[in-house]
């Protein structure tokens, strides 16, 4: 009698075969697919949509944008994450001092003055000019004129420089004017009138000042008789002046002769320390002198570059009109 068992275990055996079998194929496949999604997925390019930029050192300029080139993916935020995204800023413009810029070297001219020191002044010029004898630095001028009654057709000429000069002054100076009158016929050197003065001291010229010695000389001085030119002198030199302008006539300058220039240089005398005399005195003679005349040595011994001005009374009776 055949045996059971052999019969019956034949076809179980074969239906556990092909079982096994299928579930390692299924287990094969999903391995093969698993592997080749994640190998798709490494090829695709990465998209990207931020800007990069990139800054020189010098001169802080930015370079073109390198932007991918992949395709724009689908927008898929929200509203709300649209917020947040990131953008771009443009930098604040730097001014860089190239690297072989050459500074200057500071200077004296480029510190910042005490404010305790002092201001330095202005230069002031004191010059002084009358009928083309001039004075500089002279702060102090005193003009002495012969009022001699010769001189009485010319004064209107003499009156109109002499405001001339006076303006021409400035306000640090000062300035008055003597006229040497007529000397009584006694000879008395004490009367009164032989001397005017435009008041007893210096007046500042300014433009009232000026105007004021312009206006007494012109309106209170008449020429009359032969003045007494070394008085009008020794009361100009007590005024202790920088410069005297004296206009007179060589005659009236020849009367005064004797002792007329040692008496002058006894009032004006040289300093031994600076070897010049207290006060320059510019002449201005009306008519040429004569060799030796007063004018002519007062001049070269006083006058120290004012030198000698000669007038011709043609030519003062011409501006007189």
């Amino acid at each position: 009698m055949p045996e059971r068992s052999g019969s019956a275990k034949g076809p179980g055996l074969a239906l556990g075969w092909v079982v096994s079998i299928a579930l390692h194929a299924s287990v094969i496949g999903a391995g093969t697919a698993l592997v080749w999604s994640i190998q798709q997925q490494e090829d695709e390019p990465y998209a990207t949509d931020a800007t990069t930029v990139v800054f020189q050192s010098a001169g802080l300029t930015p370079e073109p944008a390198r932007t991918s080139t992949a395709p724009e993916p689908e927008a898929t935020t929200s509203p709300i994450d649209a917020l947040f995204e990131p953008r771009a800023i443009a930098p604040a413009p730097v001014m860089l001092a190239p690297a072989d810029f050459d500074f200057p070297p500071a200077s004296v001219d480029d510190a910042v003055p005490d404010s305790a020191a002092p201001l330095p002044l202005p230069e002031v010029r004191r010059e002084a000019e009358f009928f083309g004898s001039g004075a500089s630095d002279a702060k102090r001028v005193v003009y002495v004129v012969d009022a001699s009654g010769s001189s009485i057709a010319l004064f209107p000429a003499i009156a109109k420089e002499l405001e001339r000069s006076l303006h021409s002054l400035n306000a640090t100076q000062k300035a008055t004017v003597i006229a040497a009158l007529g000397r009584p016929a006694n000879g008395d050197r004490e009367a009164s009138g032989i001397v005017a003065m435009a008041g007893d001291a210096l007046v500042r010229t300014t433009t009232r000042g000026a105007q004021r010695l312009s206006d007494w000389f012109a309106t209170e001085v008449t020429p009359s008789g032969r003045s007494d030119l070394l008085l009008a002198l020794e009361r100009a030199l007590a005024m202790e002046p920088d410069a005297v302008f004296l206009l007179a006539s060589p005659d009236n300058a020849s009367s005064n002769r004797d002792g007329f220039l040692s008496q002058l240089d006894a009032l004006n005398p040289i300093d031994e320390r600076t070897g010049r005399r207290r006060a320059i005195i510019g002449v201005v003679s009306v008519g040429p002198p004569s060799v030796g005349d007063p004018l002519t040595e007062i001049a070269r011994l006083h006058g120290e570059g004012a030198g000698l001005v000669i007038l011709e009374r043609s030519t003062l009776l011409e501006g007189a009109r």
